[in-house]
């Protein structure tokens, strides 16, 4: 089983980063004033559907199984004509019939139409879930009569908590705190993905080494992308080109290697103004370095985010 299946949450608790969603709904359910049409809408990767079936298992008491369709591959109006006519049976084996409607933009209009009374008058013994990554294309006409929730990306802290949590607690591996932010600032918000390369890690090297993680997710090495930068505080040209050509030969694009430069300067720059390191990526030589001369690293990130906007040479040189 994929560790993505074997660490999907189970209960309310297990979600991570969506704490005024998991309070909203659980306090609906302790309440018994949940709604009979939700709409969960956010990035992908970051919970919907596990909270779907969370809310579906909890409002039955951890009875029945949840109805679930892909509009993906379901969007015409024929499969929404099937579950008006499934719903007004009643359920043979829990109090509610829960059905969750996956990538829920996908579907046509003539599909919307046809569930446009159903949502408008649900049975009471029937609970919609409609969960899509793109809201706009939902109709105003059914955004209008469900319960929204938008669910955000994720923290980088809590994501690499979570994946912590996975190598102590699933994996049973050796891990570096280090190798864990990073994988999880790869996955930018997402934790479906840092869970996946979290595994693709594992599977590679037995164990979550900063190494280790830069070679398995193709991304610039930390430690070169440190040395530019402190180069650049210390004005050593040498310095900084020594470790830009090691960068440039390593087999990254150099636009992810840009990316990362910037990224690090500017949490860099973040950790002068908040005295923590907490931030990103920012290891005490590269803190203390910061300290010395954040002007120069301000400068740096300023003129940088300028220049990414208008580089589209993938040189090295382009820094």
């Amino acid at each position: 089983m994929a560790l993505t299946d074997k660490s999907r949450p189970k209960t309310f608790m297990d979600v991570v980063g969506q704490s005024f969603t998991v309070s909203v709904l659980s306090n609906q359910v302790a309440n018994k004033t949940f709604k009979h049409c939700y709409l969960f809408c956010g990035a992908y990767g970051t919970g919907k559907t596990s909270m779907a079936r969370i809310l579906a298992s909890s409002v039955n008491d951890g009875e029945g199984t949840p109805i679930e369709m892909d509009a993906a591959s379901n969007s015409g109006v024929d499969s929404i004509r099937s579950i008006v006519q499934d719903a007004q049976q009643m359920p043979l084996d829990c109090r509610y019939k829960v059905y969750i409607i996956d990538e829920a933009q996908n579907l046509s209009k003539a599909a919307w139409d046809a569930a446009l009374k159903l949502i408008e008058e649900p049975p009471e013994h029937c609970i919609f879930i409609f969960c899509t990554t793109e809201p706009q294309k939902i109709p105003s006409t059914i955004m209008s009569r469900v319960q929204r929730f938008d669910f955000h990306p994720v923290k980088m802290s809590v994501i690499a908590d979570r994946l912590d949590f996975l190598c102590n607690e699933v994996l049973h591996c050796d891990f570096e705190r280090s190798a864990t932010e990073r994988i999880a600032s790869w996955a930018n918000g997402h934790v479906r993905d840092a869970v996946n390369a979290l595994e693709r890690v594992y599977d590679a090297e037995g164990g979550i080494h900063i190494d280790g993680v830069e070679k398995a997710l193709g991304v610039p090495s930390s430690a070169l992308v440190e040395g530019f930068l402190c180069g650049l505080v210390d004005r050593s040209a040498e310095e900084c080109l020594s470790n830009l050509k090691e960068l440039a030969n390593c087999g990254v694009k150099m636009s992810s290697v840009y990316d990362d430069i910037i990224s690090t300067a500017l949490d860099a720059c973040v950790y002068c103004v908040s005295g923590t390191l907490t931030v990103g990526r920012v290891s005490d030589k590269l803190a203390q370095a910061a300290k010395k001369d954040v002007v120069t690293l301000k400068k740096f990130s300023n003129r940088a985010v300028w220049l990414r906007g208008v580089v589209t040479d993938d040189s090295a040189y382009a820094i």
